[in-house]
């Protein structure tokens, strides 16, 4: 038979007990806690720091930063007067260019996604237009958004894109090309990080990578 006393014991030692879990769980909490808030601070705040301000400098370094309706802006009322002008016959581009690179960007065709050679390319660098050599975006703001083709948030200057509407496929898109020799480089979209909120998608064939560090 068991006592009051017994009782009283049993439930002193089940509180007890519990207290202890409850003190082992809280601790294991806590520095979990901790962890995830001093990882967050010494690893996710630097790189996100690190790419908006990479990004202002290229901005800086263009001019105004662009935004959509800077976009729609050019698209419907006319685009920013290029630093020179190369234009060339269908001929020369044809003698000049692969069969795809002259397809996509003098006939404004699109590869197919995830099979261009840039797409997985992060290292520092500089975006050139494979018709003309015109500088066009920085890697710096070149990131992946898993659509299968380059994605940049902002030119490398304001006058080094050209825009177009886009009525094909039956919806209308702003398409891009390189204000110096207008050769196709895809499209951009309303839907991409901040600061610009836009989303450059380029394709592949369009572009040359320059290596900084080869380059020095």
């Amino acid at each position: 038979m068991v006592t009051s006393r017994q009782h009283r014991l049993n439930a002193q030692r089940f509180i007890n007990g519990s207290k202890g879990q409850g003190r082992e769980k809280f601790t294991r909490y806590k520095e979990l806690f901790s962890n995830r808030r001093l990882c967050f601070k010494r690893i996710f705040v630097p790189l996100i720091n690190s790419r908006f301000f990479k990004a202002k400098e290229v901005y800086k370094k263009g001019g105004i930063m662009i935004y959509w309706k800077e976009v729609i802006n050019f698209a419907k009322n006319g685009n920013p007067t290029p630093d020179k002008r190369v234009e060339k016959t269908e001929i020369a581009w044809l003698k000049m260019l692969s069969p795809e690179a002259f397809r996509i960007t003098r006939k404004k065709g699109t590869e197919r996604s995830f099979t261009g050679e840039l797409c997985k390319v992060y290292e520092p660098g500089e975006y050139a237009c494979i018709c003309c050599d015109t500088k066009l975006f920085d890697s710096s703001v070149k990131y992946d958004s898993g659509t299968g083709w380059p994605s940049f948030s902002q030119p490398i200057q304001e006058n080094a894109i050209k825009y177009e509407l886009d009525s094909t496929l039956g919806m209308t898109r702003v398409e891009v090309m390189c204000n110096t020799c207008d050769a196709h480089l895809g499209h951009v979209f309303k839907y991409g990080p901040k600061p610009s909120g836009l989303r450059y998608c380029i394709n592949s064939v369009s572009l040359k990578y320059i290596d900084n560090d080869k380059k020095n």
